[in-house]
């Protein structure tokens, strides 16, 4: 997420780092150098502005505080920018707790310290430690009943993401589903319905029982490609694929049938007989004959 530096401008370089010494005259002289040194990719540099800052922040204004919140958040970045993940990762939870606590579950800054841990967790392989984090702002906003909101669904599409690499698809597919139950809510981002859609599809890919829903989430899936790619796209018609796979399985044969006779046409149109998609399609469309 962006960091929340003073912006840089009009610096005459306040900051002087000599023999390991800070010299600093305010606190808006430290944060226009920090901003200057990350700008400039300076991390190392960096990161002993941004301790100082903490610290400056704390005898300000005390430890419940956004301010300190924020400057404590600024130095989890440049923490990891060095390398330093364990402390980073401690930084980046207090700032989460103290924002949660000072501004609630439902403000962008909290969600920013949220993903600013669990990306970290991320980049370190800490699956788990990344998904109990998801798990406790989801049952935060649980507790007052906001579900509704975007940071809900995307919380539980990451934590359904993660359940899905650890192999536990029942987990995910409960927290995709979700989010498909609650659509209506999430409509202004129609990129989290896609992959929401399209996670689901993957879960289901070798299921024969096609009954529950599962019809209706891979037509969902094609409306949501044609939507957003445009409806002479090739990831439309593999949606329109992976449905026509879906009635296969189903035994719903003829309308598989009627699809494939479409994207036959359709990649013969546009790449060629020589086109592996239409090789594939062609293939199947012979079977379904057979």
């Amino acid at each position: 997420m962006i960091l929340r530096f003073i912006p840089y401008c009009r610096i005459l370089l306040l900051l002087l780092i000599s023999g390991g010494s800070l010299f600093a005259q305010t606190r808006q002289e430290m944060n226009d150098s920090l901003s200057y040194l990350y700008q400039k990719a300076e991390f190392q540099k960096a990161l002993p502005v941004a301790r100082r800052i903490v610290e400056m922040s704390l005898m300000d204004s005390g430890d419940s505080t956004t301010d300190y919140a924020t400057a404590l958040n600024n130095l989890g970045h440049l923490l990891s920018k060095n390398g330093i993940n364990s402390e980073a990762i401690a930084v980046f939870s207090r700032s989460l707790a103290l924002r949660i606590k000072l501004l609630g579950p439902v403000h962008e800054d909290s969600y920013s310290a949220l993903q600013s841990l669990t990306n970290l967790y991320k980049e370190t392989a800490q699956w788990k430690m990344a998904t109990q984090a998801f798990s406790n702002y989801i049952r935060q906003l649980n507790e007052i009943n906001q579900r509704d909101l975007l940071y809900y669904a995307y919380a539980r599409y990451q934590r359904g993401d993660l359940y899905y690499q650890e192999g536990n698809y029942a987990e995910a597919e409960a927290d995709y589903l979700e989010i498909v139950k609650r659509e209506k809510n999430y409509l202004a981002d129609t990129l989290l319905l896609a992959s929401t859609y399209n996670s689901l599809v993957a879960i289901y890919a070798n299921r024969t029982d096609i009954t529950g829903g599962i019809e209706k989430i891979f037509i969902r899936n094609a409306e949501l490609r044609k939507l957003i790619d445009g409806p002479e796209s090739r990831d439309f018609m593999f949606a329109r694929y992976q449905l026509a796979a879906m009635y296969s399985r189903g035994g719903r044969y003829q309308q598989a049938a009627v699809i494939i006779k479409q994207l036959s046409a359709y990649y013969k149109r546009t790449a060629g007989m020589e086109d592996p998609d239409y090789q594939t399609v062609v293939f199947y469309q012979v079977s379904l004959l057979c």
